[in-house]
């Protein structure tokens, strides 16, 4: 505000909003299906976002929610505002004056359409500040009819209204919307318009018969996007025994068979249900009696036992809380609901029954009197298969039923063989206790339970059936006579089959009539007499017995399978039991290991074989205990053949190194000193090791490092270790992969070593290579850009001496007042103010003008016109002075260029034949014959449709299309066109094709030798696509290319233009034009022009360095007209290979040196006496001109439409321009 008087100002005033659109959500969602008990505790079991809707002390979190439940019976009423079935479509659209926006409705089934339209912001603001309210208007078609309608009002943020509409035309019909209202072209009205969304609307009423559901509906200011739901709910009820309390989980008296309805979280009565309801279960298959009731009843009962929750308290043994939500196979299903109480289900010929992993009578003996004569034999679980810590996951109820995991050990099983982890989830568990106990059990399993056992027997094999548990009393493997047959019985004395030795209190067990068990204890024994305290009622003739002393006892097994061999003869294989497991899970107990053999001399009960990760073979043997000292004789057969033997080991384990692949066996001997054999077991083994991994790459991407390796076969897996340094020591497994190719994420400019090897099954081998595979990752764009944005902010007039000059090649003057010409004061131009002269440093002294002030020699930059031969001095045109076209062929004398001086160089094309002339002559077609056929590539010349266009004289394009072997792997090379060309070490290159194809992708490789990739044009797998558009298959999009420096010596480098499958596409195509390598610097980022470098009379292809010398080049051969112009450049020309003595006498005239071209020349041509030099010329303001005028002054301009500079000893300043307008001056000023 000025100083002094004046009228008042205006406040500027802001309107009240008019209001806010308020959006409810209404939701129905299926619960379950079938009948529910409900809630379990009302609007305290609902969860929005894992949040409660009502708290336990009654309180809210959430206002306006309203909710409707039904339990799924078969008759249910309606649900009480959830009675339409609602579809929302979105639109999320603005809405243009000219531009009106059309939707198409046609379902026949909808009853009304509900349109939701408003606007982003709704205000004005006036001329005197002040904001308004304005309006904005729709017209709304549907079918025929239309609706106007107006959003009036001020609203600074988006306002969403509803409009509903009945009487729908027939579908189908379109819905149109349509502003009515002029578009605002100015921020000070902001009144956009959109369309959000329209909802079908289908008023036919459900009643959804046997399915759960729950309508909830709740403001959507609360949320911003929609919330999960979560009901705790007591779930679906079924079918319970009549007299079983589902809270109490008591059972009343003895139960009849009959059933209730009612809700339950028993496991047993969870299956009972999905194996006999005919809706989702079993029961349509199995019927009312496809399940034995009465031992799910036993099982039930088990289920509800109290056992310690592990936090003071006391839980049910197994509970069931499962959420089925997927179909699944039935027997997937029931074993899982097995697995909660630890059974396995069995069908017993009439119905489906389960054998539960519980303490249990054995129902049966077995000895070595009634199997046949190859007895037992004993197998056991390997080492590396006994877990010793397991880690189960469950939803915790006590935490949002959230999935969490319960940890449970052997901690010393851990210090003594090192960790080995299980991962398992607890079907249905949501206890902690439960889970715990899951976890020990399964524990305990591996831990006490190692063994099976195997043995034939006659019609005794049907006194069993699978589950049950039976007794082994094998005198071999106890050492003494626990087991037989009985020969006599006369009242309290039983004669047996054979001796026995008893210790302590001992007892005779047999089978009674019962089929039960019966144990007596033994009085006294009297060889095979033995006398019992009492008579052993239904002990008969023949029958088996078992003992049992203080000392040795039967072994206890589960059967699990009972295979009948040929009539008669059945074998049955069981598994280690061992009843002391539950009370060690459910109650905490000691394990007391129970004696079940007598033998002092070592047995050999086990050998396992493995093969380890350095590629040995490790023998490690189960030796029972004894007494006495022993050795191991151990020899190792392959084939049949004896192949190693180590004999007196003191020990049965060893380790073998570089076994070959393989069938093998190993036999363990145990030996006294005295070399009597006391046992031995033969075991056998295969060594099927991979080779070594050939073919390993790396390539550089864009965060990422690919690795690729020759493929194997589909039973070879790779596993890939990575290290930041190149010492396998360091290394750690990054991934075990079945593939070929793997892409490792290591953000930008990373470098990792790798190193791989193949593996099958537990078979290794060995690694690619001691030394690691270098891969390195491409720049952060973004970050590089960032930095690039920060230098080109800065100010250019700052910079612009240091820049602009040096990118002209010219350097600043220096202004001296007095010099010493003999003297060198760090600038090569210096103007003397006492003189008014610029003087030029020619490395020895300052001369004048860059003349030497003798009269002697003249620089050549200053040359223009005619100069002859006679004008120049013996050995004073240096390689280096010369420009591309300066020398032509008629001014070079028969043998003076030779083959070292001729190098096509940057920019030029060294493949051989890049325009596949003569079908393609000097390329080799590579296929992957596994993918696809040696077929269908050609060379030719064809146009139009999917080909090239724009041939030159003799070109071809390649092409390839061929259906594919097959297609199950995505990532498969199918082949490419290569060539071998011969590179320096340490130079870099630029290696590009124009390609395209459909169904694939094309990418470029460099093999054969090691290269360091400075960029590629692509990024993934390659390019793909162009197929469809091909003009002339030249277009700068078909080109591809990478930049790489050679890395190794007296390589023959293969450079190949790969074709690529993708994914399971089939028929792939592609093209190929144009192939170029050229040398380049490491900061090439664009390939050159395409060139056809070196063409000739024979295959059109490109001449190698060196391979032309002058002994190839006859005299007068070469003339101008075979030169092209630019081919032979300063730098092709060796120093001082050019003398006066090979320009004849006025040969060299002014119309033969293209002075304008002539740069970088150092050579001191000697003097030109009179006349003036001019180099370069003007156009305008614009070009680039040196001149030394006849009067001695002179004038260096370099200037473009971009700017430039001008230095004159006229105005005795220098002269910077940034385009049209002078920004920097110095020198004399005025």
């Amino acid at each position: 505000m000025g100083k002094g008087g004046g009228s008042g100002g205006h406040t500027p005033v802001e309107a009240k909003e008019s209001g806010r659109s308020k959006q409810l959500v209404k939701i129905v969602e299926v619960i379950s299906e079938g009948e529910v008990y409900g809630l379990a505790d009302g609007m305290k079991s609902i969860y929005f976002d894992k949040t409660p809707v009502q708290n336990k002390d009654g309180s809210y979190n959430f206002k306006n929610v309203q909710v409707e439940g039904r339990v799924g019976g078969q008759v249910q009423d309606l649900m009480a505002g959830f009675n339409t079935s609602e579809k929302e479509v979105g639109v999320g659209t603005l809405v243009k004056k000219n531009l009106p926006l059309t939707r198409t409705v046609t379902d026949s089934k909808v009853s009304r359409l509900r349109l939701t339209i408003g606007v982003q912001s709704l205000f004005k603001q006036e001329d005197n500040g002040d904001t308004n309210g304005t309006s904005v208007n729709f017209i709304i078609t549907i079918g025929s009819r239309t609706y106007p309608v107006s959003i009036s009002g001020k609203y600074s943020s988006q306002y969403l209204q509803h409009h509903t509409f009945d009487n729908l035309p027939s579908v189908p019909f379109i819905v149109k919307v349509e502003r009515t209202t002029d578009d605002s072209t100015t921020q000070r009205l902001q009144n956009n318009t959109i369309w959000s969304s329209y909802t079908e609307i289908i008023d036919t009423e459900f009643t959804y018969p046997n399915t759960a559901l729950m309508g909830v509906k709740f403001d959507s200011e609360y949320f911003s996007n929609i919330p999960t739901r979560t009901y705790d709910l007591l779930g679906l009820k079924v079918k319970v025994p009549s007299n079983y309390d589902t809270r109490t989980r008591q059972y009343t008296g003895m139960w009849d068979g009959t059933f209730k309805i009612d809700w339950t979280d028993n496991p047993a009565w969870v299956l009972y249900d999905v194996v006999t309801n005919k809706r989702y279960g079993l029961g349509g298959r199995l019927g009312e009696f496809g399940a034995d009731k009465w031992a799910l009843y036993q099982v039930a009962q088990y289920c509800d036992q109290l056992v310690p929750d592990g936090f003071g308290g006391q839980e049910p043994r197994f509970t069931c809380n499962v959420w089925l939500t997927e179909q699944r196979s039935a027997y997937q299903v029931i074993n899982d609901i097995c697995s909660i109480f630890r059974a396995m289900p069995v069908w017993n010929g009439q119905q489906l029954t389960v054998v539960m992993d519980r303490p249990a009578d054995p129902v049966w003996t077995y000895t070595n009197a009634n199997v046949d004569e190859s007895g037992f034999s004993y197998t056991f679980s390997a080492r590396k298969s006994r877990h010793n810590a397991i880690q189960v996951e469950y939803a915790d109820k006590e935490n949002s039923y959230e999935k969490t995991i319960e940890y449970v050990s052997d901690d010393e099983s851990i210090r003594k063989n090192g960790l080995n982890v299980k991962k398992i989830t607890a079907f249905g568990c949501t206890s902690r206790g439960q889970a715990h106990r899951t976890a020990l059990w399964l524990l305990q399993t591996e831990k006490l339970e190692t063994k099976t056992v195997t043995f034939t027997v006659g019609a005794e094999g049907l006194m069993h059936i699978p589950g049950d548990i039976i007794k082994v009393a094998d005198t071999h493997y106890a050492g003494t006579n626990i087991g037989g047959r009985v020969l006599a019985v006369n009242g309290m004395t039983v004669t047996l089959d054979r001796e026995i030795t008893i210790s302590g209190n001992s007892y005779l067990s047999y089978i009674n009539a019962n089929a039960k068990h019966q144990n007596i204890k033994i009085i006294s024994v009297n060889g095979a007499e033995v006398t019992l305290d009492q008579p052993p009622v239904g002990l008969e003739l023949y029958g088996v017995w078992s003992l049992t002393t203080q000392q040795v006892t039967s072994q206890l097994f589960k059967a699990l399978s009972v295979k009948e061999e040929s009539k008669g003869k059945y074998t049955i294989m069981a598994l280690q039991h061992e009843p002391q497991k539950e009370a060690i899970v459910d109650n905490g107990a000691k394990f007391e290991p129970v004696g079940t053999t007598v033998l002092t001399t070592p047995q050999i009960s086990n050998i396992g074989v493995a093969v380890n990760a350095d590629g040995s073979v490790s023998v490690d043997s189960s030796v029972t205990g004894g007494n006495g000292i022993v050795k191991y004789d151990i020899r190792i057969y392959k084939g049949g053949v004896l192949y190693d033997v180590r004999l007196g080991q003191p020990s049965p384990n060893l380790n073998i190194n570089s076994l070959e692949n393989g069938d093998y066996s190993v036999l363990i001997q145990v030996k006294t000193d005295n070399g009597q054999l006391l046992s031995e077991k033969t075991q056998t083994f295969t060594i099927n090791k991979p080779p070594a991994p050939t073919g390993v790459r790396t390539t550089g991407g864009l965060g990422n490092i690919t690795l690729e390796w020759d493929w194997v076969d589909d039973a070879t897996a790779t596993e890939i270790f990575a290290s930041e340094t190149d010492d396998i020591k360091t290394a750690k497994r990054l991934t075990k992969v079945t593939a070929r190719m793997y892409t490792h994420e290591v953000g930008a400019k990373q470098v990792r070593y790798y190193w791989l090897r193949h593996t099958r099954g537990v078979n290794v081998g060995p690694f690619n290579q001691q030394s690691g595979i270098k891969g390195e990752s491409a720049v952060d764009i973004d970050a590089e850009l960032e930095v690039l944005n920060k230098k080109l902010s800065h100010n250019i007039v700052n910079e612009v001496i240091d820049t602009a000059l040096p990118a002209r090649n010219l350097e600043m003057t220096k202004t001296v007042t007095g010099l010493n010409v003999n003297k060198f004061i760090g600038y090569k131009q210096v103007y003397n103010t006492a003189d008014g002269k610029l003087y030029t440093w020619n490395g020895s002294k300052y001369i004048e003008n860059g003349v030497d002030v003798n009269g002697i020699r003249i620089n050549t930059t200053q040359l223009v016109g005619t100069l002859q031969a006679n004008q120049i001095g013996v050995n004073t045109i240096g390689a280096g002075a010369l420009q591309a076209g300066a020398v032509k062929a008629n001014h070079l004398a028969a043998g003076e260029i030779t083959g070292d001086k001729l190098a096509i160089g940057l920019g030029g094309n060294l493949l051989c034949n890049p325009i596949f002339a003569n079908n393609g002559n000097g390329w080799t077609m590579y296929v992957d014959t596994n993918n696809i056929d040696h077929a269908d590539w050609v060379f030719n010349r064809n146009t139009g449709y999917y080909n090239g266009n724009g041939y030159l004289d003799t070109e071809n394009q390649f092409r390839w299309q061929r259906n594919r072997k097959n297609t199950n792997n995505g990532d498969v090379r199918l082949g490419g066109l290569y060539q071998d060309i011969a590179l320096v070490k340490g130079k870099y290159y630029c290696f590009s094709a124009y390609v395209g194809g459909h169904r694939s992708f094309q990418d470029l490789n460099v093999e054969l030798g090691a290269i360091e990739v400075i960029y590629k044009s692509w990024t993934g797998r390659g390019r793909k696509g162009g197929f469809e558009s091909i003009v002339t298959g030249l277009e700068d999009e078909y080109r591809i290319f990478m930049i790489f420096k050679a890395k190794s010596d007296n390589v023959t480098y293969r450079l190949i233009i790969n074709q690529w499958a993708s994914g399971i596409e089939n028929n792939p195509f592609m093209y190929i034009r144009r192939p170029m390598l050229e040398e380049c610097t490491q900061y090439t980022r664009q390939p050159s022009v395409w060139q056809n470098a070196g063409v000739t009379s024979i295959h059109g292809g490109s001449i190698i360095t060196r391979t032309i010398t002058t002994e190839q080049l006859a005299a007068n051969s070469v003339t101008a007209n075979e030169i092209a112009t630019g081919a032979v450049t300063a730098k092709h020309v060796a120093a001082n290979s050019i003398g006066a003595n090979h320009v004849a006498t006025h040969s060299l005239t002014a119309d033969k040196l293209n002075v304008t071209s002539i740069s970088s020349i150092s050579a001191d041509l000697g003097a030109i006496n009179g006349g003036s030099l001019k180099i370069g010329s003007l156009n305008g303001n614009f070009g680039t001109l040196f001149e030394v005028q006849s009067n001695g002054g002179f004038r260096l301009i370099s200037r473009d439409a971009s700017g430039g500079i001008e230095l004159s000893s006229a105005t005795r300043a220098l002269h910077v321009w940034d385009g049209g307008t002078e920004v920097v001056k110095v020198g004399k000023l005025s």
